[in-house]
C-alpha cells in the first residue's frame, strides 16, 4: 500500500482551518473596530460554553460557530460598517443580511454541519425580536444564546466610530437589564461565573458610585453586535440528561460479584454482540485471499449503505493517496485494498458498539471511550507504519479492537461496572485489577469470549486479549503475534498521554528499550509518527462519525484549557528513552519543561518553578535532594517545589532531606490523575 506523504496527510485539516482564518481576516480587515472581535468572541463562547456543563461535542461546535459567526459581513458595505453614528433603517437591514450571506459562503465547507444553523441564528433573541427567524426562548439553539451574549459584550466594550467602549459597571447593568429579554437567563449565569465576567462583577462593587453614573449608558439596539452561533441544541433545549451519580467505593468487594462462567453465559446472551453483523461477517471471509472476488466483494458491500457510505469518505482522506477524487465504490476497494477494506469493516462493526450503550444500563463515556479506540488505531498504524515490522492495516485494526471489552462490560453490569472504573481512576489501580476484584473478570478475559464468538483471527484475536500482558510474558508469543501486541501496548499508553479519549485506565505503563527495538522505532520515527497523528485522527474520525447522531469531528471538540500550561519544570533523571509517556504526559499539560543530568546543572539552564525527580532507585533522587538542599542554603535558589516520581522506600529520611511540605511523591504505577493532582498542588502552594 503506497503510504500518503506529510503535505497530502495535513490537507483536509489545513484547507478547513485555513478557509476559516482567511475569511475571518477578510471580514476583520473591511472594519478596523473589530479587529481580534472574533478571537475574543470565541474566548469568551468557550468559556461560558464550560460553565453551561454542555458535553465537549457541543462545546466544539461554539468554538467553531463563534469564529465564523461575521463572516458573512465580507458582503457589507465598508462605508455601513464603519460609519459614525446611528445606522438608518436601510442600512441596518443591510448590515443584518451577512446572516445570509454567511450561510451561503460557508455551506461549500460545512454542508450538513449544525454549525451552519448556528452562524444564521446569531441575532436571535430570547424574547423573540430578533433576527433572522424571530425564534424565542429555548428554540434558539443554546450555542446561538452563548455565542449572542459573548458578541454583544465585546461590542459593549469596543471603541466604535459613534462611541466610546462602555465602563465595565456600565456592561454588567446591560447584560443584567437584557436578561430575559436579549439573553438567555441561563446564559447569562454562566458568563458572570468567567473570569472576564467575575472582573465587571468586582469592579462595579469597587465602584459604585461610577456605577450609578455608568448605568446612563444605553448600547444601541443596532449594535448587539455579532450575536452568536448556535451549536447543536437537542430536543431538551440543549441540556444533556446526566446520569445518576454512582459512589466510588473505598475498597473493592470481598469477593468478586460473578464467576467467569457466569459472565460467559451473560455475554452469549447478550443478543446485540453475540454475532458479527452479517455483511462484516462476509466482508472478513471475502478478504482472507488475495484471489477474492472483487465483484462478490463489491455487491456485499452495497447491501450496507452505511458501510459503503465510509469507505468512499476513507478512500477520499489523506490516508490513500489519490490524484483525483474517488467516485466509485470499485475504485475505491482498489485503492484501499482487501486488507483495509477487512480492517474497516470490523472497525465499523466495532465502533457501533462504542457508540452507544445497547444495554441501556452503562454510565461511562462511550464517546470518550470511542475517541481512545481510534487514538490507539491511528498511532498504531503511524507508529507500524515507521517501523515497518507489521503491516499497519493489522495494526490499526488491532488498535481500535484491543479495549472491546470494557464497552461490553459497562453493557452487562451498568452500576456495578461504574463503581469498578470510578474507583480504578480515583485510586490509581489498574483497570484489569479492579476489574477482577469487582466484577471476576477483566475486560481482556471477556475479549477472549467475545473474539471466541466471532470466529476472528488470531491477529484480531490476540491484541484483545493479551495487551496488558506483562512485557516479559511477550517474548513467549510467536514473533509476529508478540510485535503486534506489543505496538498497541504503546499505542494505547501514548494515547493516554495523549489524553485523547479515556480507557477508563488511569495507568501510564513504563515502556523497555528492548520494546522499541524490537518494533525498529527510535525516538525519530516515534516523533514523525506523532507529527500527522491530528491530521490522522481527523479524517479518521470523520469517516466513522458518519451517520452518528450527535456527535462532530474532533476539530469541534476542544480541550479545557490547561491549569498548568506555561509553569516551567526541569526534569532530572536517567537518560530519555524513545518514549516516555509521562514526559509527554506533561508535554500536553503544555508544561515548559526541560532536562538535566543534575540539578546545579538545571539551574545554569534557567530556574524552575518545579523540579521532577525520576528515578526508581532512591539514592538517586537522595543525592539530588542533597545538591538541591546545598544550592538552596547557599542563597543560590530560593524553596523549589520537587515532585519524585519513582518507588522511594524512605519516605523519613526523604523528608529530612527536604522540607515535606514543598514535595509531592507519586509512586509506581503512575497515573494520569495523581500525576495531574500532584502538579496542580505543588505549583498552587
Amino acid at each position: 500500500m503506497t503510504v500518503a506523504p506529510a503535505v497530502q496527510t495535513k490537507r483536509v485539516r489545513e484547507v478547513f482551518i485555513n478557509s476559516i482564518r482567511t475569511l475571518t481576516e477578510a471580514v476583520e480587515a473591511k472594519d478596523p473596530y473589530t479587529a481580534g472581535h472574533s478571537r475574543r468572541v470565541t474566548e469568551l463562547s468557550v468559556e461560558i460554553a464550560w460553565n453551561m456543563d454542555i458535553s465537549r461535542t457541543e462545546v466544539g461546535q461554539v468554538r467553531l460557530a463563534a469564529m465564523l459567526h461575521d463572516v458573512g459581513k465580507i458582503g457589507v458595505r465598508e462605508a455601513v460598517l464603519n460609519k459614525e453614528g446611528s445606522l438608518t433603517d436601510e442600512e441596518y437591514d443591510h448590515v443584518m443580511q451577512h446572516m445570509e450571506i454567511g450561510r451561503r459562503i460557508l455551506d461549500p465547507i460545512l454542508h450538513g454541519s449544525k454549525v451552519l444553523d448556528i452562524v444564521y441564528h446569531h441575532h436571535e433573541r430570547f424574547d423573540g425580536k430578533g433576527r433572522p427567524a424571530g425564534l424565542k426562548g429555548h428554540k434558539i439553539p443554546l450555542g446561538a444564546r452563548i455565542i449572542g451574549l459573548a458578541d454583544a459584550v465585546d461590542a459593549m466594550r469596543s471603541v466604535r466610530p459613534y462611541r466610546p467602549g462602555i465602563s465595565p459597571a456600565g456592561i454588567v447593568q446591560e447584560v443584567e437589564k437584557g436578561s430575559g429579554t436579549q439573553f438567555d437567563p441561563a446564559v447569562v449565569d454562566a458568563f458572570f461565573q468567567t473570569h472576564y465576567g467575575s472582573e465587571l462583577l468586582e469592579a462595579k462593587k469597587k465602584a459604585a458610585e461610577s456605577a450609578k453614573e455608568s448605568a446612563k449608558e444605553v448600547i444601541p439596539e443596532a449594535d448587539n453586535g455579532p450575536a452568536g452561533e448556535k451549536p447543536y441544541e437537542g430536543a431538551d433545549g440543549g441540556k444533556t440528561p446526566q446520569p445518576e451519580e454512582v459512589v466510588v467505593p473505598d475498597e473493592p468487594p470481598r469477593e468478586p460479584l460473578y464467576s467467569r462462567k457466569e459472565i460467559a453465559a451473560k455475554i452469549l446472551n447478550l443478543e446485540e454482540i453475540k454475532a458479527l453483523p452479517f455483511v462484516t461477517a462476509e466482508i472478513l471471509n471475502l478478504t482472507s485471499t488475495s484471489c477474492s472476488d472483487i465483484n462478490a466483494l463489491a455487491n456485499t458491500i452495497l447491501r450496507d449503505p452505511a458501510l459503503v457510505a465510509k469507505i468512499m469518505k476513507l478512500a477520499n482522506t489523506s490516508y490513500y493517496a489519490t490524484k483525483e477524487r474517488v467516485q466509485t465504490l470499485d475504485r475505491a476497494l482498489v485503492n484501499i485494498g482487501y486488507a483495509g477494506i477487512r480492517e474497516v469493516a470490523l472497525g465499523v462493526a466495532v465502533i457501533d458498539l462504542f457508540q452507544s450503550k445497547k444495554g441501556g444500563h452503562g454510565h461511562l463515556d462511550r464517546f470518550s471511550l470511542w475517541r481512545h479506540q481510534i487514538a490507539c488505531g491511528v498511532l498504531a498504524r503511524s507508529l507500524a507504519a515507521q517501523g515497518q515490522v507489521i503491516s499497519p492495516e493489522e495494526a490499526f485494526a488491532a488498535g481500535i479492537l484491543h479495549d472491546l471489552g470494557i464497552a461490553v462490560l459497562d453493557d452487562l453490569f451498568g452500576e456495578e461496572y461504574a463503581a469498578c472504573t470510578g474507583y480504578a481512576m480515583a485510586k490509581g489501580v489498574p483497570l484489569v485489577e479492579a476489574e477482577r476484584a469487582f466484577i471476576g473478570a477483566d475486560h481482556t478475559q471477556v475479549a477472549d469470549e467475545l473474539s471466541q464468538a466471532w470466529h476472528l483471527a488470531d491477529n484480531f484475536r490476540l491484541p484483545m486479549e493479551m495487551h496488558h500482558m506483562s512485557w516479559s510474558k511477550l517474548d513467549d508469543l510467536p514473533r509476529q503475534d508478540a510485535h503486534t501486541v506489543m505496538l498497541v501496548k504503546i499505542a494505547d499508553t501514548l494515547a493516554r498521554s495523549l489524553m485523547v479519549g479515556s480507557d477508563c485506565d488511569p495507568i501510564l505503563e513504563d515502556i523497555p528499550r528492548s520494546a522499541f527495538r524490537k518494533l525498529k522505532l527510535d525516538g525519530k520515527k516515534i516523533e514523525k509518527a506523532l507529527e500527522s497523528f491530528q491530521e490522522d485522527l481527523f479524517d479518521l474520525e470523520a469517516v466513522f462519525l458518519l451517520h452518528a447522531d450527535g456527535n462532530e469531528n474532533s476539530l469541534l471538540q476542544p480541550e479545557k484549557p490547561q491549569e498548568l500550561a506555561g509553569r516551567a519544570a526541569l526534569f532530572v533523571g536517567p537518560a530519555e528513552k524513545p518514549l516516555d509517556p509521562v514526559r509527554k504526559l506533561f508535554d500536553t499539560l503544555e508544561l515548559n519543561t526541560y532536562a538535566a543530568e543534575s540539578i546545579r546543572q538545571g539551574f545554569n539552564i534557567r530556574r524552575p518553578e518545579v523540579v521532577i525527580l525520576q528515578g526508581k532507585d532512591a539514592p538517586r533522587i537522595e543525592a539530588a535532594l542533597r545538591e538541591l538542599s546545598n544550592l538552596s542554603q547557599e542563597g543560590s535558589v530560593g524553596a523549589v517545589k520537587v515532585l519524585i516520581l519513582g518507588k522511594p522506600s524512605q519516605n523519613g529520611r526523604l523528608a529530612s532531606l527536604y522540607p515535606p511540605s514543598c514535595t509531592g511523591v507519586v509512586e509506581e504505577p503512575f497515573s494520569v490523575p495523581g500525576l495531574q493532582r500532584n502538579l496542580t498542588v505543588l505549583f498552587a502552594n
